[in-house]
């Protein structure tokens, strides 16, 4: 995820870090995650397919119908696979000051997602209505570029101002560095 506006229309930007398939499905919903491994109920989820191919570092706006993303905090849960058994794949937490919850007791709480780390491959942010990714890393390995999104502070935003999402895109670099062995 590289923004959010909380604000009317709700939009969310993504950054697709490995090559996507066309008729991919990914998942996005703002029900939060419980502390007992299950979605809390009663929100929403948006279910993006890939209508052909997209590149690794290929960015895109998304205007979500089926969840309604409120501007007094709220999270946005990115994964594939079922509720039952999701597989996800990044999120953001905008509720309280850059921490995720130990349960989701309310519509804008939510515990850390089963398998992902803040900071690693999502993100706690302070509670703001309208996000970006600040561009501080566009070019990198998919690790690198990881870090750099999902650390709180990369991001920037406003409760007032609507933010421009980008669809610039980022240049993903197939491959780790591997050590160079002198002999």
């Amino acid at each position: 995820i590289t923004g959010f506006n909380m604000d009317n229309p709700d939009e969310v930007s993504v950054v697709f870090l490995v090559a996507i398939e066309s008729g991919t499905e990914i998942r996005l919903t703002d029900n939060g995650w419980k502390a007992s491994g299950t979605f809390r109920t009663g929100e929403g989820t948006d279910i993006w397919t890939a209508a052909n191919d997209h590149a690794a570092g290929e960015e895109m706006i998304i205007t979500v119908s089926g969840m309604a993303l409120s501007s007094s905090g709220d999270q946005i849960l990115v994964y594939q696979g079922t509720e039952e058994t999701p597989l996800f794949v990044a999120a953001i937490n905008d509720e309280g000051e850059h921490v995720w919850q130990d349960d989701a007791t309310d519509a804008s709480t939510s515990a850390l997602p089963a398998g992902l780390t803040n900071g690693v491959s999502c993100v706690a942010l302070t509670e703001t209505d309208n996000m970006v990714y600040n561009r501080s890393l566009i070019s990198g390995s998919k690790s690198e570029l990881q870090l750099s999104v999902n650390n709180y502070l990369n991001w920037t935003g406003s409760d007032t101002q609507r933010q421009i999402l980008s669809t610039a895109g980022f240049t993903v670099i197939s491959g780790e560095v591997q050590p160079v062995r002198l002999s």
